[in-house]
């Protein structure tokens, strides 16, 4: 059923029904719809193990407060040989110039990390998906099938 629902919100995204593109509003999803979407990403695509990051987790590892999202979810591998990441971040009314500078800040960092150590890895940040969806939707991809992704995603926000 719930590849159903995704196909035919993907059907609706593609044929110009629910564009979200910068300058317009977006879907807010719940951290629990988040999470069935990414359920959905996770089931439907091989990828490494990855982990839902709490709210503390997010602050405290990445550098973003979460006070500025209405909803979020960062995914991270559960092995540190892995630099798949997958974060949808909603930020409140004005707060999206923040969230954007905060993820660009722990992005910076996350690059140089992977340059010196696994060079497929590091590939996959630097060629990563980045960008703003409607006003107040930020989201980054750092992932083999990236652009399989961000199409799910994009449904998500579409729906």
């Amino acid at each position: 059923m719930k590849r159903f629902l995704v196909i035919l919100a993907l059907m609706l995204a593609l044929t110009g029904c629910g564009s979200a593109s910068a300058g317009n509003e977006t879907k807010v999803l719940t951290n629990e719809e988040w999470a069935d979407v990414m359920t959905g990403i996770q089931t439907d695509m091989e990828m490494p193990a990855l982990m839902n990051l709490a709210d503390t987790e997010v602050t405290d590892f990445l550098g973003i407060n979460t006070e500025n999202l209405e909803s979020f979810t960062v995914q991270f591998p559960m092995m540190m040989v892995h630099s798949t990441a997958i974060m949808v971040l909603q930020a409140k009314d004005g707060m999206i110039d923040t969230v954007k500078e905060e993820v660009g800040t722990w992005l910076s960092a996350y690059e140089e990390q992977w340059s010196t150590y696994l060079p497929d890895q590091y590939e996959l940040v630097k060629n990563r998906v980045e960008k703003q969806v409607g006003d107040s939707t930020y989201v980054v991809i750092i992932a083999e099938e990236a652009a399989a992704i961000e199409e799910k995603i994009d449904a998500a926000l579409a729906e």
